[in-house]
């Protein structure tokens, strides 16, 4: 632990610390404490669910296409051109969600 810094008082000094010959600094104290601190180690244990999150956007984007495939299927011409695009949106749209979650989980366990 850093020596803590000890500075004189003078006659002219009105402040409380002003009652002992010496004042002791503690704003450095703590500065060099803190500056001289390692990174933590991220445990590999508990970061993100990677497998789990690669199921869930997979059984995901497989209902989504199923669904998808079978209503465009239903329709044809303009209509099924809507639905395959929407469902082209919306598979894109989990996998941005799940691809955000994941970096959420990430910086929480590093944090």
């Amino acid at each position: 632990m850093p020596r803590p810094v000890e500075r004189s008082v003078t006659s002219t000094d009105t402040s409380e610390e002003a009652d002992d010959a010496t004042a002791t600094d503690t704003s450095e104290e703590v500065d060099d404490v803190t500056s001289t601190d390692a990174p933590e180690e991220v445990d590999e244990d508990t970061g993100p669910n990677l497998t789990g999150r690669i199921v869930v956007t997979w059984f995901e984007l497989t209902l989504i296409a199923t669904i998808g495939g079978a209503l465009a299927g239903m329709v044809g011409g303009i209509p099924q051109i809507v639905v395959y695009t929407f469902t082209t949106i919306v598979s894109v749209a989990v996998l941005f969600y799940n691809i955000n979650e994941l970096i959420k989980d990430h910086v929480a366990a590093v944090a």
